[in-house]
């Protein structure tokens, strides 16, 4: 199902809970220190000795004894806190590969890492992390901006033949200690050797002082440090706030006690600046940074006791904005924006990536949207507006109905102009890149100059509607500039598509996700109603129908909607077919007295065939073999005991225990040679991916339609609909607003769709699944006719050019070219110093020649040879077919 790999646990699982730790938590002491140590990582210096040891790590999940062992001690002083490690190490001949490897860069999936981490108790969802490598470098994580840079951190690596050493030496003025500073502080200590490379059992890898449970970054679950100092002097706060062209610092002294200091601000973008400030108990003060762009500029700053010269806060901050898209292609020649109206209009492939620097090329000016589709579809096209000058209160909206020569019209309000979102990407902390995502329906708003703005046009062909080319104007008003109208066409064909009938297209969706506000069955009505109109023929279903003392379909312990009511509304809003089976994500943690029930309600109430899903991909896990054998015991157990009631299986993930299993939902970019060895071993294979970005318009197209129709599977998905995945740049979670600036400023990893209060918002990786389920349709609606024909007596000469133009489709598209290009993302993702995000969004088109142009190519071919069996007297409907069987 969802795929998330352990790439820095310490960065990428977080989970704030409750705030204490309980009393119950494993607690140490940091002891003061007349004489610092030298910081060699040898921890042999006299200070060291009257500190206790930390000792005791545990493993990750088991929390049992980490293979080896690892030991700590923390000592003070006034301006610094000292931590020692000490670690246990068998292989330290792989360290030391590793670290003449890496060359001095910071690489957590390379020798090893010791992890650090400090919540002072006045900051209870905030913390420093310190990551400190056997190579000697150092990175710090937190979750405040302006402790982003110039933190002063530093630390010391001693090797010695049976383990090593680290010494880590942090400032008090970098911690930015907040008001109710006390003498308890979070704390813990982790430990990942990444020197084990094929290692799939993580309890092996990783270890922590406090057990976490789990991911690293959970301050509810560290230890506590006790440390006996008054920290007073440090609790000074600066929260900066960005504006166009400046930076406002704002200043606020928590000490108790009037102040004089001394700032110094370096700002890349201005001459450094230093400069005295006072402030009362309990004061503020602000101070304004003039910068070029609050896009790209980095920030430090330090503030000293005007008298003493003691630093008593230390930071910085950083923003700095990249982009993996092409601003032009090299062998196109850029256009002048610069024109009469102040403001340039192109259309470019609603399929090719872009952004706010992309520019048009002359061919791309001033071309009409053009779309070709069958009754019922959605169409889509994009164009964008590149303005010379600011351009004041735009509207942008379809200007009437889309008409035909023969008066027959497209209604203006199956035509949705969107503007395309560009969400923040955070790459790191401080880097981010602007990606189009997110697609809400287009407002009245200001376009700034020198920058590209791309709108999304999506038509809703009637289900009724005539043959023909339908023609209409998309108007662009800015009220300080000339308007713009931009032809479009729509050639509706007479062709009715087949559904995609056996074929189960879903996405993986649990209610619970929602914002509590929106956890309602009206607004799960609305989703399952989305999910439809995108081609989807089935969903997940989430369900807990027990409990102490009951079992009821109609009740459920967590999920807030029942099973049954789910089922209802998947059945009531059209989403499930007569062929359409639906996994019931629950089941294992379950055993025969539910199953019977669940089933017995199933078959009373008249559902589609449920399967029962047993254990998430297993087939990876070796710690849950064991757990799958005895699962799989009872599952044997019940098959003997109630005959009568149907009962499948199924789990997503890896081949190694698919045979376990009547359904194995294999990961996208399965071979047709492995589909078929599971096919031949009696099991029906789906296929999920749960590692794409919605931001992938190429990938998500080919997948659910060339790549479902070649490999013949019977089932295709995606993580996830909506699972609450937002991640601010610090890669923690962020909690949903409802707002515009939810989808701007934090990072969507697999979110299609953004629920707001008003609308359920597509991504343009949503929009591409719909049309990859077309292209199946279309390739689907040729071969029933092509049957029907056969079966009728047509001549060979008839269906000839039909089987042929099925033969080449099915002959150009290469299935494997989805995995060859999923297996590069990932390994790019894991090769030393590389983002562990590329494999979500950056992946290459798996077959680049599939262009918008060319499936806009073949669905004309394949509609032409439809009407050519049709003239011939073999009409395919879908509708009539049924009847007839």
């Amino acid at each position: 199902m969802r795929v998330l790999k352990i790439w820095m646990l310490a960065l990428i699982f977080f989970n704030i809970s409750a705030i204490g730790n309980g009393s119950d938590a494993k607690r140490t002491q940091a002891v003061g220190a007349k004489v610092p140590p030298v910081l060699d990582g040898k921890l042999d210096d006299g200070c060291w000795r009257n500190a206790q040891w930390i000792t005791g790590f545990v493993q990750i999940y088991s929390g049992g004894p980490a293979e080896h062992q690892t030991r700590g001690k923390i000592i003070y002083d006034s301006e610094y806190l000292y931590i020692g490690v000490d670690a246990d190490e068998p292989r330290m001949d792989l360290v030391k590969e590793a670290a003449a490897a890496s060359e001095g860069r910071f690489d957590y999936g390379s020798g090893e890492t010791i992890e650090i981490f400090l919540r002072n108790a006045g900051t209870p969802d905030d913390f420093l992390q310190v990551l400190a490598n056997t190579n000697g470098t150092l990175q710090t994580c937190t979750t405040r901006e302006m402790q982003l840079r110039n933190l002063g951190i530093e630390n010391a690596v001693h090797i010695r033949d049976s383990g090593f050493s680290i010494e880590v030496k942090i400032p008090f003025s970098a911690m930015h200690l907040r008001t109710g500073s006390g003498k308890i502080w979070g704390f813990n200590l982790c430990r990942a050797r990444m020197i084990i490379k094929d290692e799939k059992d993580d309890n092996l890898r990783y270890s922590s002082w406090s057990h976490t449970k789990g991911g690293f970054r959970q301050p509810d679950r560290f230890g506590e440090m006790e440390i006996a100092e008054d920290f007073s002097q440090y609790l000074l706060e600066i929260e900066p706030s960005l504006e166009a062209g400046r930076i406002e610092l704002k200043i606020a002294n928590k000490t108790g006690r009037r102040v004089s200091l001394r700032m110094e601000i370096d700002a890349r973008t201005s001459a450094k600046t230093s400069f005295p400030v006072e402030l009362v108990s309990n004061g503020t003060s602000a101070v304004d940074v003039p910068v070029s762009s609050a896009a790209d500029f980095q920030m430090d700053v330090i503030m000293r006791d005007e008298s003493t010269e003691k630093i008593l806060y230390r930071g910085g901050f950083s923003n700095e904005e990249i982009s993996s898209v092409s601003p032009i292609a090299p062998e196109k020649e850029a256009a002048d924006t610069a024109d009469d109206m102040g403001y340039t209009v192109f259309s470019l492939p609603w399929m090719e990536r872009g952004n706010h620097l992309t520019l048009p090329d002359k061919a791309h000016i001033g071309r009409s949207l053009a779309m070709f589709g069958s009754p019922g579809e959605y169409l889509p096209a994009s164009f964008s507006v590149r303005p010379s000058k600011k351009l004041e209160k735009v509207t942008v909206e379809i200007a009437g109905n889309l008409v035909n020569s023969g008066n027959n019209y497209i209604p203006a309000e199956n035509v949705a102009v969107r503007t395309v979102v560009r969400m923040k990407r955070w790459i790191s902390s401080m880097k981010y890149e602007q990606v189009e995502t997110y697609l809400p329906i287009a407002s009245i708003k200001d376009l700034s100059d020198d920058m590209t703005h791309r709108y999304w046009v999506t038509v809703k062909i009637p289900g009724d509607a005539a043959a023909g080319v339908y023609k209409g104007t998309i108007r662009i008003s800015p009220s300080n500039a000339p308007a713009c109208n931009l032809p479009v066409s729509v050639d509706v064909s007479p062709v009715q598509l087949a559904p995609a009938e056996n074929m189960n297209y879903f996405m993986y969706f649990r209610p619970t996700y929602l914002p509590e506000q929106l956890r309602t069955e009206e607004f799960l009505r609305m989703c399952f109603e989305d999910m439809r109109e995108h081609g989807m023929t089935s969903a997940s279903l989430y369900g807990y129908p027990c409990a102490a003392g009951w079992i009821d379909v109609n009740r459920d312990r967590q999920e807030g909607i029942s099973m049954a009511r789910q089922m209802s509304l998947m059945k009531d809003t059209g989403l499930l077919k007569p062929w359409s089976k639906v996994i019931w994500i629950g089941a294992e943690v379950f055993g025969a007295s539910v199953w019977k029930h669940v089933q017995e309600s199933a078959r009373e109430q008249q559902w589609n065939e449920l399967l029962f899903y047993m254990i998430d991909e297993v087939g990876g896990k070796p710690q849950f073999w064991e757990r799958l054998e005895t699962l799989m015991k009872s599952v044997s157990g019940f098959r003997e005991q109630y005959p009568e009631l149907a009962f499948r299986t199924v789990t997503a993930g890896p081949l190694e225990k698919a045979h376990y299993y009547d359904v194995a939902i294999e990961g996208a970019g399965t071979s047709p040679e492995q589909i078929f060895k599971l096919e031949k071993a009696g099991k029906e294979v789906w296929s999920y991916d749960c590692g794409l970005a919605p931001v992938d318009a190429h990938t998500d197209r080919y997948y659910f339609g060339m790549f479902a129709w070649k490999t013949g599977i019977k089932g295709a998905s995606h993580w996830a609909y909506y699972d609450g995945g937002l991640y601010n740049r610090f890669g923690t979670s962020a909690e949903w607003r409802g707002s515009h600036e939810d989808m701007i400023e934090y990072t969507h990893r697999y979110n299609f769709v953004y629920p707001s209060a008003s609308e359920l918002i597509p991504s343009i990786g949503w929009e591409a699944v719909r049309q990859g389920i077309y292209d199946y349709r279309y390739l689907l609606t040729l071969k029933r006719s092509i049957e029907l024909a056969q079966l009728k007596g047509a001549e060979v000469k008839t269906v000839k050019p039909a089987l042929a133009l099925l033969a080449e489709i099915e002959g150009i598209i290469n299935p494997d070219a989805l995995s060859r290009e999923r297996i590069r993302a990932r390994e790019m993702s894991n090769q030393p110093g590389s983002r562990p995000d590329i494999r979500d969004f950056e992946r290459r088109p798996p077959q680049p020649e599939f262009t918008a142009e060319k499936y806009d190519e073949l669905r004309r071919r394949i509609t032409e040879e439809i009407m050519r069996l049709n003239r011939a007297g073999y009409t395919y409907l879908y509708q009539k077919h049924q009847e007839k069987k």
